[in-house]
Parts: C-alpha cells; structure tokens; sequence
C-alpha cells in the first residue's frame, strides 16, 4: 500500500516537473504560442464564459460603457503639476538614499579570501 502511494506520489511530481521543464522550453525557443497554449490547458478554467449582465446593463455596448465609466474614474493620467511634485519627491528619497551609508557593503579583497581559504585546514577548502 505504501509502495503504491509512493509510486503515485513520484508519479505526479514527474508529471509536475516535466510540464515544468516544456513551459521553460517554450519560453526559451521564444515559442509563445506553445507557451500560452499549455499555460491556459493548466492554469485557466474551461467554463469561462462572457458576462451577459453588469451591474444591471445588458448588452455587450452597454457593458462596454460601464468598464469604461469605471476604469476613465479610476486611472487617470497624472497633471503636468503632480509629475513635478511626484519627481521632486522620488528625487528627495533618492537623495536620502544615496547618501545613507548605514547600509554599505563592505569592500572584500581578493587577498583577504585567499589568506581565509590557506588559513582552512588541509584538504577543507
């Protein structure tokens, strides 16, 4: 019983890997069809259907007016005042930043890793 559960337990870790190592191969011969291909037979369900009614409208133009009502509220692009605001800003972080030293990495000579490594004991290293 547990030889089989086992067996079934390696079973789907292979499956998992070896799907795992076809998306990366997709990726790296640039095949992007084949990469969203599997993608969506995996990850994405297959009842997904449109939406025939939002909040209360039908038909796909009134749907498509209420998305746009919605989303013209929400991301509207910056004034030519607040991108000089939000630059002055991220500019005085960045100062501050650029002159915090608390968090500097301490300089490592080539000659101070050999003088560790010789100082290991024979065969250590």
């Amino acid at each position: 019983m547990l030889k089989c559960k086992q067996a079934i337990k390696e079973a789907i870790q292979e499956e998992h890997r070896s799907f795992n190592e076809r998306l990366l191969d997709s990726l790296h011969n640039a095949d992007s069809s084949s990469f969203w291909r599997m993608w969506r037979k995996r990850y994405c369900s297959k009842h997904v259907t449109a939406t025939s009614v939002l909040n209360g409208k039908y038909r796909d133009s009134n749907i498509l007016s209420e998305f746009t009502d919605f989303y013209k509220n929400n991301a509207k692009p910056n004034s030519a005042g607040i991108d000089s605001k939000l630059g002055k800003d991220v500019k005085a972080v960045l100062d501050v930043r650029l002159n915090d030293h608390t968090n500097d990495v301490p300089v490592v000579a080539l000659g101070d890793i050999e003088q560790c490594i010789m100082n290991l004991k024979h065969n250590k290293a």
